[in-house]
């Protein structure tokens, strides 16, 4: 009569999950830590579950092999594992260590001593609202049926609806391809992209290195008052502005432009209180040369990631002392 021991195969002891790979990734916002792993093979063909572990246990029983760690904090490091568990509580563990990014910044407000303009935003990052730019108050609303468009209604008051001017843009969004206010729908031409009878801005000739903006004053299509703006491009800089006038009584301006290497926090916006430079520009303009010796000096400090946080804008004119004016910049994490 024999008797049984550890080594009689009919009663081998229960094995935890074969290792696994844990693969972690800095999602979008800089702070959120993304993990994906390789499925943990249990050599007893039991079911395997997973939890996570960062701080403290964030979640358990997952049959996943991805989860996302929420709010990591911004430019720290994130620590922690994954335990792969079989049916009897037998387990393996991968470490994963991941660091995180600075903040994405957005620009919030700007402010001189004579004015502030604020700016607001929806869940998907795009623009909403412009207080006391050119107008008091401008909205934005953005459609998606059909023709996808961006609506803005400019307000003569800062708190009442009761007078302002409607403009419909037949814009593609969100922003891509370097193509300024917006990616420009039917191959790169926008016809009528706004008009009213004060005046309407159209689109043409875009191309690697310059595009054509045709403006008008008075009816859309009326050849007195029509200006045509050309931009030419160094990168994704304009480096001249060819304005030219339809009306004989006016003379063709060349204005050139220099930068910095940082990024403009305007890039790409649709505000429409943003001269075309702010908004074409990928980088800060430090200076803008007019006819006739006149222009304007941009001095600028920036913040740890580049971004402008105050500006001293001086006009130079002939014949007259410079004037300096100062911006500063306030940002928003999103």
């Amino acid at each position: 009569m024999g008797c049984t021991t550890l080594l009689d195969p009919k009663i081998l002891p229960n094995r935890p999950p074969a290792s696994f790979l844990v693969v972690s990734a800095l999602a979008p916002n800089n702070t959120d830590v993304i993990l994906t792993w390789t499925r943990a093979k249990d050599p007893d063909g039991d079911p395997v579950t997973y939890t996570v572990v960062y701080n403290d246990t964030l979640v358990r029983g997952l049959t996943d092999t991805t989860y996302t760690v929420r709010n990591a904090g911004y430019e720290t490091t994130a620590t922690g594992t994954v335990v792969a568990y079989d049916s009897h509580r037998v387990s393996s563990t991968t470490s994963f260590s991941q660091t995180t990014g600075q903040p994405r910044l957005r620009i919030k407000s700007v402010e001189s001593s004579s004015s502030k303009v604020v700016y607001a935003y929806d869940g998907q990052n795009r623009l909403t609202a412009v207080t006391g730019g050119n107008y008091p108050r401008e909205v934005y609303s953005y459609a998606t049926t059909g023709r996808r468009k961006l609506n803005i209604w400019q307000y003569n008051s800062a708190s009442s609806n009761a007078t302002g001017v409607f403009w419909a843009f037949p814009f593609d969004y969100p922003l891509g391809n370097g193509e300024g206010i917006a990616y420009p729908i039917n191959n790169g031409t926008v016809d009528s992209t706004y008009g009213s009878s004060l005046g309407g801005i159209s689109y043409g000739s875009f191309g690697p290195n310059s595009r054509t903006v045709t403006t008008w004053r008075g009816m859309q299509g009326s050849v007195s008052g029509r200006l045509q703006l050309r931009y030419e491009y160094v990168g994704e800089n304009i480096v001249r502005e060819i304005a030219s006038y339809t009306s004989s009584s006016y003379a063709t301006d060349v204005t050139v432009y220099e930068y910095d290497d940082k990024t403009n926090p305007f890039h790409n916006s649709v505000g429409l209180s943003l001269n075309s430079v702010q908004r074409y520009s990928k980088n800060n303009v430090t200076r803008e040369r007019s006819p006739a010796g006149s222009g304007i000096k941009y001095d600028y400090e920036y913040n740890q990631q580049g971004l402008p946080v105050r500006c001293n804008k001086t006009t130079i004119r002939l014949n007259e002392t410079p004037a300096t004016r100062t911006y500063t910049y306030t940002y928003e994490a999103y």
